[in-house]
């Protein structure tokens, strides 16, 4: 699963990367350990479908048909079943985004307790996650909440034996195909996206900082053997 991210780059700056245009208003520092319940930046093609948006939904996706908040908030999507599930199906054919973070969190199950590591490009240029978002109205007040959920895939070869699943992240050309509201990829896109072995992927072991939300700063992505981390 993919359960904690950062994102350390203006919004300016993934805007530019990704082409994409700001949402009024928008306005986030730099996050080292950004968690579930947290709103983070995504692009998506705005609701007029010209133009890319980045804008800032919550992670944890509700399904716009859900009674309750609480029943749901779904941070990941399993690839295999995207196209199945209730929570995600409509959102699969209707509304994907991307999530642009400049690594990501997993943790190795140990008889010690859970070990975290920090994944990353080699090249330092941010992953392209590949995600799902929707709209839910409050029927208490009628107000509106963005949500997003994160796909998943079975872990590279060289990944499981820290954790069996990983985030999908996209390339240039899968990008665009992700992003096209006129365009909704087959089964046998996403089952070649989930044999795929990830190239240029790096990563490192750091401190139990990370553990709680409450800690966000660039000591936390710092590799453990380089000092107190």
């Amino acid at each position: 699963m993919c359960g904690r991210m950062t994102q350390t780059r203006p919004a300016r700056d993934y805007a530019d990367l990704f082409r994409a245009r700001l949402a009024p208003g928008l306005d986030l520092h730099p996050r080292y350990n950004l968690a579930p319940s947290q709103k983070a930046l995504a692009v998506r093609m705005s609701p007029e479908g010209r133009e890319r948006e980045i804008w800032t939904p919550v992670w944890g996706l509700i399904p716009h048909w859900a009674r309750e908040k609480g029943g749901y908030a779904t941070i990941n999507a399993r690839i295999e079943t995207v196209t199945t599930r209730p929570a995600f199906r409509d959102s699969f054919k209707k509304r994907r985004c991307l999530v642009p973070v400049d690594g990501y969190y997993e943790w190795q199950a140990t008889p010690g307790g859970k070990i975290p590591f920090y994944f990353r490009q080699e090249s330092g240029d941010p992953f392209a996650l590949a995600g799902l978002w929707d709209s839910w109205k409050n029927p208490a007040n009628g107000e509106l909440l963005e949500t997003f959920t994160i796909l998943v895939r079975p872990a590279g070869i060289d990944i499981r034996p820290i954790h069996d699943r990983m985030p999908v992240s996209l390339v240039p050309e899968e990008k665009e195909t992700w992003l096209d509201p006129a365009v909704c990829p087959g089964l046998s896109w996403l089952q070649n996206l989930a044999r795929q072995e990830p190239s240029g992927l790096v990563w490192h072991r750091v401190g139990r900082g990370v553990n709680s939300p409450g800690n966000d700063g660039p000591e936390l992505i710092r590799p453990l053997d380089s000092g107190p981390a």
